[in-house]
């Protein structure tokens, strides 16, 4: 877990061993200006110098944007669902050069999402660039985007999602969205890729799909089953079975589940089997004359 930074990270603040993730579907980047700056309106002297010198700014400006992506590579970015997005190897080569510093700000923290258990972690970076400009950026992650609730085809377990990886890549859209912002490097097009020599046809793609993809065939045929075996268990009182779906699906601090409908992949697999084991146990005493035992 990343903890409260007391130091500056100067250029490349990545620990060995960090995945980069690109930013997705809940990730969020949230700036706030933290400059002590302050412009008096009745400063004359100094509007006419900032109207004097607008120019001369806006032409550093693109000079610097421009020189910022020809630091990167076509491996340093991702055609991520149509749009380019920068890579944290990339977005820290530019950050050396540029001589930039950051910070952890508070400690990465976690939130419940309230959605089968689901969180969000989230990373507070500070970042100050050499010309005095300072901003505070938020990364966050979220354990439902499909990164860690997938693995291939199947839904994860919430317990197999690993709560640092999670914070890893909430810290690693924090780095990339401080270093992108201070910089001016958000919101490119491809038009501005193409004047620093990186073509689109070079880069990888990232294609994020949600993690509630349709039920298959075979999932419904394995809830309507699961459901049939506990209804029948319990007499045919539907509330009774939920109640006991409940307690067989609840794993450690995982709370169980009331609805066949929100088991899916190997957490409806293993449910399946325990209410099959269930249902061989209540035909046996069925058989001899006994009760149901739940």
């Amino acid at each position: 877990m990343l903890g409260q930074g007391e130091g500056t990270i100067i250029g490349g603040g990545r620990r060995d061993g960090e995945e980069y993730i690109p930013e997705e579907a809940g990730a969020q980047l949230v700036e706030r200006d933290t400059s002590r700056t302050a412009l008096g309106i009745e400063d004359t002297d100094l509007l006419l110098h900032m109207a004097e010198t607008a120019d001369k700014r806006a032409d550093a400006y693109k000079k610097i944007k421009l020189a910022a992506l020809r630091l990167t590579s076509a491996d340093d970015w991702v055609d991520q669902g149509g749009n380019p997005y920068l890579l944290a190897p990339g977005a820290e080569k530019v950050a050396d050069i540029f001589r930039l510093s950051w910070r952890i700000a508070r400690s990465v923290t976690k939130t419940l999402t309230g959605a089968g258990g689901h969180f969000i972690m989230s990373c507070t970076l500070i970042i100050r660039a050499p010309w005095g400009r300072e901003i505070e950026v938020v990364g966050t992650r979220s354990s439902s985007d499909p990164f860690y609730a997938k693995k291939g085809t199947d839904i994860r377990l919430l317990e197999e999602i690993d709560e640092a990886d999670v914070a890893k890549g909430a810290y690693t859209n924090a780095e990339v969205g401080a270093i992108t912002r201070i910089l001016g490097l958000r919101g490119l097009t491809y038009d501005d890729l193409e004047k620093a020599g990186i073509k689109r046809a070079d880069m990888k793609r990232v294609d994020f799909r949600s993690a509630k993809e349709p039920v298959t065939p075979d999932e419904t045929e394995k809830q309507r089953k699961l459901k049939q075996m506990l209804v029948e268990i319990n007499n045919g009182s539907e509330a009774a079975a939920m109640d006991q779906l409940e307690k067989i699906s609840a794993f450690k601090d995982v709370k169980g589940v009331r609805d066949v409908g929100r088991l899916r992949g190997t957490r409806l697999d293993v449910n399946l089997s325990k209410a099959e084991g269930l249902y061989a146990t209540f035909q046996r005493a069925a058989a001899t004359g006994h009760g149901p035992e739940n």
